[in-house]
């Protein structure tokens, strides 16, 4: 009498997939935060030509934005090569690094402003 079960194999049983949730997180606020970054310069030009001052917040926050810029692309090519952990691993942590980078950034530049010292 056989069984009604196939029989069993030594199989290596399949490695879950990683988790991108961290690096989908990234990729969305990296992206709101270059649009920021977009806008918060035409303000800052538009302002500083009608007031006629100068200021470095608009070349500033241009450099957060290729901040922000650099850890968009990282988290998306993070997601793209989730089957490859390690190096999904590694381009996720590059994300976070620039992202937490162009937080501070950012941060910086606006309180320099608040405070006009640029």
């Amino acid at each position: 009498m056989t069984s009604p079960h196939p029989p069993e194999t030594a199989k290596e049983p399949p490695q879950p997939e990683r988790r991108t949730d961290l690096a989908r997180n990234i990729l969305t606020a990296s992206c709101t935060m270059i649009a920021m970054c977009a806008t918060l310069v035409g303000l800052v030009k538009f302002v500083s030509s009608a007031k006629g001052f100068d200021t470095l917040m608009d070349e500033s926050s241009a450099l957060v934005g290729i901040v922000f810029l650099g850890s968009a692309v990282l988290s998306y090519i993070s997601i793209r090569n989730a089957h490859r952990q390690r190096l999904s691993l590694y381009l996720e942590r590059g994300a976070d690094v620039l992202f937490i980078t162009g937080l501070v950034g950012i941060t910086g530049a606006v309180l320099f402003l608040a405070f006009e010292i640029i």
